[in-house]
């Protein structure tokens, strides 16, 4: 074996130029021996034995980004201006921020910034970078949003139906933006004070029996509200609808036409042409009969 001029077997703890041998690594077979070694700056690298103490590599890289910055400063002192950070990080150990107990200090991130091993008010410690801490971004471990969805988990429905049902109603009475508030909420409909919680909603009206069902007001210019709600299918709710503002005659599905009147029913999603007659009142028995025959 040739005898190597460099003392490989008594590097450990010793410092070469702003690097300090920390302990020697598995070696890879053909390339000269590595080692862990620590930068001024708290970073440790992998580097080889023989580039250290030949001088060759001589910081982790933070020596060539400082003479880098400092020539830099020559050109555009104002752009590479090194400023002060306005976090105590040096007087932080000890002290809580943001409910978090500072611990220790450990090595920098791979961006450079400084990392401590903080504690979270549950007990938890756990590494993070200083300066999350003190803006506020970390505030725990991850406990309060834990914790915090517990308390919001108050009947775990939201993905249901009945829930969405009840949603839309609650937006379409209350939010000006919402695309029907303007025929309910718009028109003076509300939702009772009981409903405004979803719990209570659900145990008044219970889970819908059929698929298509959806929840129905009796009297149409009436507030949701226990008395006033059932559920029921779309076709139902349909005939249940107010009359429409075009509407001359005051009676549904009877229009004008001439000196005619117009009689027409919605059946099974068709509409169908009762007849015409000459007086409003022959059309509105008309329109009685045909509802007692095809709506029941």
């Amino acid at each position: 074996m040739r005898n190597s001029k460099y003392d490989y077997d008594n590097c450990i703890g010793k410092t070469y130029n702003q690097l300090t041998f920390v302990k020697e690594i598995d070696r890879i077979k053909g390339k000269p021996r590595r080692f862990v070694c620590e930068c001024v700056c708290g970073t440790e690298k992998v580097c080889y034995g023989i580039d250290v103490m030949r001088g060759h590599t001589k910081s982790c890289g933070c020596l060539q980004k400082q003479k880098l910055l400092e020539r830099n400063e020559q050109v555009n002192p104002v752009k590479y201006k090194v400023h002060e950070s306005k976090y105590p990080y040096d007087e932080c150990i000890g002290t809580t921020i943001n409910n978090l107990f500072f611990v220790k200090e450990i090595k920098r991130s791979k961006y450079g910034r400084r990392q401590f091993i903080v504690r979270c008010e549950c007990g938890n410690e756990f590494p993070c970078e200083g300066v999350m801490v003190f803006n506020g971004s970390i505030r725990s471990c991850g406990c309060f949003k834990r914790n915090l969805g517990e308390r919001n988990k108050t009947h775990g429905l939201t993905k249901t139906p009945e829930y969405q049902i009840w949603a839309s109603m609650i937006q379409r009475c209350i939010n000006p933006n919402d695309e029907s508030y303007v025929n309910y909420g718009g028109r003076g409909i509300k939702v009772c004070d009981r409903w405004l919680d979803f719990y209570d909603f659900i145990m008044d009206m219970g889970y819908r029996t059929n698929p298509e069902y959806t929840i129905e007001r009796i009297d149409v210019n009436g507030d949701y509200e226990p008395s006033n709600c059932i559920w029921d299918t779309r076709i139902v709710q349909s005939r249940n609808q107010r009359l429409r503002s075009d509407n001359t005659t005051g009676i549904r599905g009877v229009t004008k036409s001439g000196k005619k009147y117009l009689v027409r029913i919605s059946v099974e999603g068709r509409r169908k042409t009762i007849g015409s007659f000459d007086t409003l009142e022959q059309a509105k028995r008309a329109r009685k009969k045909a509802e007692i025959k095809y709506w029941n």
